[in-house]
């Protein structure tokens, strides 16, 4: 009997039949939603970032370094020593304030679906995940993301690992003939199969307090066979695209209003207005997909615990 109830469990959470769970789930409780994710967004867009913006600027000013890049690494560790260890250390500051960011989305969001969603309980689920952080955790989380640099924009896109970017020059040089097309090809397909086994591994630290090898293991036993790389590949791939399509939407949309209003008397307004608009529209459509995501992650992370309790509510009395 519970083999039966396990089995059809699995076939109603299709990509498309969880898509469709999670956009109704959005729509019913959108607002505690946008307030995770929004106000995370601006938090670190207008406070967070111009902050270790202005430390950075400072340590450079008080050291005498001129500018950092990779020809001049070793002139910064013979002359500027100090001025590298502070800097050094408001990349770790914010490596920790990306992982904090989805501490706080990740338990946000299960605190809504468990109905048990409150700053109070918010605050105090982040604060017991941010105490079992450890640096290895966090260096996990450094490579994991230079991992998905590739195609992660559109799965897990936040503010501050928007910055990061491929070099043009890489790209062109992978370009030129076929052997160099078909080796990046390779690259990216070990890539997305060593994402997709380890995808599980950061909800897992954050949710159930695992530690970083343990995670790893989870995430490898939990992801482990054909059908289910392809399923989880399907529904990210499915949110990717429903995220491209969207925001072609409303740019294009956006774009038409303008060009009627160019005609009228309105246009320096109405371009203002429009820009603002696609701005707030943006950040709703990623909420809503980090939302699908995130929610589909944690239902992944936590499913055997979800079912053993499902099991056990409905088998009879003895």
């Amino acid at each position: 009997m519970v083999r039966k109830k396990n089995k059809k469990k699995k076939s109603g959470h299709r990509p498309f039949a969880l898509i469709f769970k999670y956009l109704r789930d959005f729509s019913k409780f959108w607002f505690e939603y946008l307030s995770i994710f929004i106000g995370a967004t601006i938090t670190i867009t207008f406070i967070i970032v111009p902050f270790l913006e202005s430390i950075s600027e400072l340590i450079m000013r008080a050291t005498g370094i001129p500018y950092i890049s990779y020809n001049n690494l070793g002139n910064l560790f013979q002359n500027h020593f100090i001025g590298l260890v502070g800097l050094l250390a408001v990349l770790f500051l914010l490596i920790f304030l990306v992982y904090f960011q989805f501490i706080v989305q990740f338990q946000g969001i299960r605190l809504i679906q468990a109905r048990t969603f409150s700053l109070k309980n918010l605050f105090k689920e982040s604060i017991v995940s941010v105490k079992r952080v450890r640096v290895q955790q966090l260096g996990f989380f450094v490579f994991y993301f230079l991992l998905i640099i590739p195609f992660g924009r559109y799965v897990f896109s936040t503010p501050l690992l928007s910055k990061i970017k491929i070099p043009v020059f890489t790209l062109e040089f992978f370009l030129k003939s076929w052997q160099n097309m078909l080796f990046l090809l390779l690259f990216y397909a070990i890539t997305l199969w060593l994402s997709t086994r380890l995808i599980l591994t950061l909800p897992l630290m954050i949710l159930k307090g695992q530690s970083l090898k343990v995670a790893v293991k989870d995430s490898l036993r939990r992801t482990k066979g054909i059908k289910k790389f392809f399923r989880i590949s399907v529904y990210f791939g499915l949110v990717g695209l429903f995220s491209i399509i969207m925001q072609g939407l409303l740019c294009f949309g956006g774009y038409s209003l303008q060009e009627y209003l160019d005609k009228t008397s309105f246009a320096l307004v109405g371009a203002v207005t429009i820009l603002d608009l696609i701005w707030i529209g943006s950040l709703i459509i990623s909420t809503l997909s980090l939302v699908m995501l995130f929610s589909y992650l944690i239902r992944e992370a936590d499913l055997e615990a979800f079912e053993n309790y499902e099991v056990e509510k409905k088998s009879p009395k003895r």
